[in-house]
């Protein structure tokens, strides 16, 4: 896949218009891929405050915060769109807020993901589907066949696009299952209204959370950011001291491949 494989992401995303159709039309792909990744001229911030609770006792366990960054980039046909993206989420003390090192004595290990490769691709008679790499070397892990589903809200929301992802992997730390489930809200215009404000998603998680709990319940919020600077200070503060890398989304998709052959593969737990 090279550069030329791709058309500009600015002037395509930015053609964003309703067509009156049940399903995906083009008009709605455009708008998730705009509202989820931006244009692909930078990087986009997806900030995320949640509880993390014990099941099925409900015992919060721990606060939940991090952030997603990512750009876009835009096949030829406009059918298919890339999301190269970075993810990191801590857990702190439900009572201090501090950063937790250890639950129960033992060590906890926060969530970074030196990569993300997702691939959402629009089908004429079908769904938009997803295709996701990552991690490196032997546990690098591809995984396909969830689906994104778009509705229209009478009275609500624009656009809903839901995002339901059922993990079932053999990874090199054991079989993982966990079920997750992510729901995208965009109220903007149809004429391309570049108001931010209206994208959010709610995150719903079921499933281990190591070492805090081998069941558990993460409900999480949030919202989108196009500005470093507006990400919140704590969780900006924490990265740039202890994670400077995730300030920024991979460029392109040499530097996706260039993780694939050098990273280490995050923890499943998250």
């Amino acid at each position: 896949m090279t550069s030329d494989d791709y058309s500009s992401a600015k002037a395509w995303l930015a053609d964003v218009k309703d067509e009156p159709a049940a399903g995906w039309t083009r008009g709605d792909f455009r708008r998730w891929c705009s509202m989820k990744l931006g244009d692909g001229s930078s990087s986009v911030y997806w900030c995320i405050q949640g509880d993390l609770f014990e099941y099925p006792s409900g015992k919060l366990l721990a606060k939940v915060e991090g952030v997603d960054v990512a750009r876009s980039v835009v096949e030829s046909d406009g059918d298919a769109c890339h999301q190269l993206s970075r993810k990191l989420f801590v857990f702190r003390d439900p009572r201090t807020g501090a950063v937790m090192k250890q639950f129960d004595g033992k060590p906890v290990t926060h969530v970074q993901y030196p990569y993300q490769h997702i691939t959402y691709r629009r089908n004429a008679h079908g769904p938009v589907t997803t295709e996701v790499a990552m991690g490196a070397g032997k546990a690098l892990t591809r995984m396909a066949g969830n689906a994104v589903e778009v509705r229209r809200i009478e009275g609500g929301a624009k656009a809903c696009f839901t995002c339901p992802v059922f993990l079932d992997l053999d990874t090199d730390q054991g079989r993982y299952e966990a079920y997750e489930n992510y729901d995208y809200f965009d109220d903007r215009d149809s004429d391309g209204d570049a108001n931010r404000r209206t994208h959010r998603c709610v995150w719903t998680r079921f499933g281990p959370a190591a070492p805090m709990t081998e069941e558990g319940v993460l409900h999480a919020l949030a919202w989108r950011v196009d500005d470093w600077r507006e990400v919140p200070e704590r969780i900006r503060k924490y990265v740039e001291r202890e994670a400077p890398t995730w300030r920024d989304a991979p460029r392109n998709m040499d530097e996706i491949k260039r993780l694939q052959r050098e990273v280490k593969a995050p923890p499943f737990g998250m």
